[in-house]
């Protein structure tokens, strides 16, 4: 054990002194690992960073209520919904039950000491700089305590007044008016002053004006109805607080009344699968996400194996420079008692020293590029990060992969070049070889193959890993038969004039 580590600890003192006496190509080699390690960790930071926890979802979601009681979808008829609020179905099937005879006065299913703020949404043509515009309307006292947190106040200050807006940045940018401008809807001659920007936090780009209840829509309304036109159409739904919360019996009991609540308590601690009924119904079965998971983690190891593929390939041609540049001192260490296994030792130092190296760089550039470009990323997304969110154990896997990639491009170098003889290692002699004729056999037969595998992955079974891993068996074919191929292709050479025969 001791001889193992005495031995390894100088081949990565010599393979480490190598890296630096070769910057130029190991910067190079570095930079073909590092540049994939950032990208994905780059990608790890902003995928984590924009999934909000429970807490930071409830408060863009519904502000500082308890719960969002939104609009009946099926006039009052009994409902299943989920603990997110998002999907909702009939508790019994359509030909087992009696549609009430109007809609449910949604009002009626506020428990008693609670505090309502009413959220109204519509649309309307809106004129602006350069034309109309349609624009969503709503209607939100955001200035109100219940609603902190579903509108960020970028400029200016809340609507005060009937004829008073607010406006969001996107909105602002797209039609040319910024705050202190006036704006109107089509047909309705009733001028509204712009006195504050905001953004909502989960959709950057929306075009979308805000107004007191009952300043916009209800005379806008009438006003299109006098002209003939439609209306603003769009749904109510209602900000509630009560002492105490609403459990997930409680929302169970008001789905009852068809009314469907996405609660803040039920957000923050969602009940078991087993407990909701909506994923009980037998029409339901595509709740279960397994699959779809199982997909995309397929694609990702896919993506991840294939990149590693073509690294390794790219920089293992630069490792088997360095070996050889390095013959005569690896000729020297076999000179003096080293065993082959020294010299494998040494090469792989090489990729261990610049695997290193590169998940480093390529971690540490992640960190600060998404910290500086999430503005950037925030926009691109349409949706603002939560917290920073930086998983350590996700880093030091993905960094690993830098470690296994160096390692992997050096171990065919390290293997070569402890196969030469002292004698040839001191002289650089390298003697003349034929090419082997059945490597490109076995090129071809792999090539063959491989696409055999991944046509049958991707049209037969449907699964990812035997696409996967048919492209990189076909892919290592290439790779085998590229010396005949180059071979083949340098004949043609004496045909052709001097420029393209270079070029050849």
């Amino acid at each position: 054990m001791k001889t193992w580590f005495h031995s390894w600890r100088a081949a990565i003192r010599i393979a480490r002194r190598d890296a630096w006496r070769s910057k130029g190509r190991s910067a190079l080699v570095l930079a073909m690992i590092a540049l994939p390690i950032l990208g994905v960790s780059a990608l790890d930071l902003t995928y984590r960073s924009s999934e909000l926890s429970p807490t930071e979802r409830a408060d863009r979601l519904i502000g500082a209520a308890d719960a969002l009681f939104k609009d009946p979808e099926y006039d009052g008829v009994p409902i299943f919904q989920d603990p997110l609020g998002e999907m909702s179905t009939p508790a019994k099937d359509y030909g087992d039950m009696a549609w009430p005879s109007g809609p449910t006065d949604i009002t009626k299913t506020f428990p008693a000491g609670s505090t309502v703020l009413t959220d109204r949404t519509g649309s309307a043509k809106l004129t602006t700089t350069h034309g109309l515009l349609v624009t969503e309307v709503r209607e939100l006292k955001a200035g109100d305590p219940i609603a902190r947190g579903i509108t960020t106040l970028l400029e200016g200050r809340f609507p005060e007044k009937n004829d008073e807006v607010m406006a969001t940045s996107h909105f602002l940018e797209a039609s040319g008016l910024s705050v202190g401008s006036t704006v109107s809807a089509r047909n309705f001659d009733h001028p509204y002053r712009i006195v504050g920007s905001y953004e909502i936090p989960d959709a950057l780009k929306t075009d979308q004006i805000n107004a007191l209840p009952g300043a916009f829509l209800a005379p806008y309304a009438k006003a299109a109805e006098k002209a003939g036109l439609s209306g603003p159409g769009g749904s109510t739904s209602y900000l509630v607080r009560k002492p105490g919360g609403f459990t997930w019996n409680m929302v169970k009991e008001i789905n009852t009344k068809g009314v469907t609540v996405a609660s803040r308590a039920v957000l923050l601690d969602p009940p078991a699968d087993s407990e909701v009924p909506l994923y009980q119904k037998a029409d339901w079965g595509f709740h279960d996400g397994s699959t779809g998971g199982a997909a995309e983690l397929a694609s990702v190891v896919t993506v991840v194996a294939l990149a590693m593929l073509e690294i390794c390939l790219l920089a293992g041609p630069a490792f088997a420079v360095g070996a050889r540049r390095s013959r005569r001192q690896l000729g020297l260490v076999g000179a003096n008692g080293g065993a082959r296994s020294h010299i494998r030792a040494i090469v792989l130092s090489g990729g261990l020293v610049i695997g290193v190296a590169a998940a480093v760089t390529g971690t540490v550039l992640a960190v600060i590029l998404t910290l500086l470009l999430q503005p950037v990323l925030e926009q691109t997304m349409g949706q603002r990060f939560g917290a920073f969110d930086v998983r350590p154990l996700e880093l030091l896997g993905i960094a690993l992969l830098a470690v296994l990639t160096g390692l992997l491009a050096a171990i065919v170098p390290a293997i070569t070049a402890s196969r030469q003889t002292v004698l040839a290692s001191l002289t650089g002699r390298r003697g003349v070889r034929r090419s082997s004729r059945v490597l490109p056999l076995i090129g071809l037969g792999a090539v063959l193959l491989g696409g055999a595998i991944a046509l049958f992955g991707s049209l037969v079974s449907g699964q990812v890993a035997i696409v996967a891993g048919g492209s990189a068996l076909a892919e290592l074919g290439v790779v085998a038969m590229t010396p005949a191929l180059v071979g083949l292709f340098g004949r043609t050479g004496r045909w052709l004039p001097l420029s393209p025969r270079l070029a050849l």
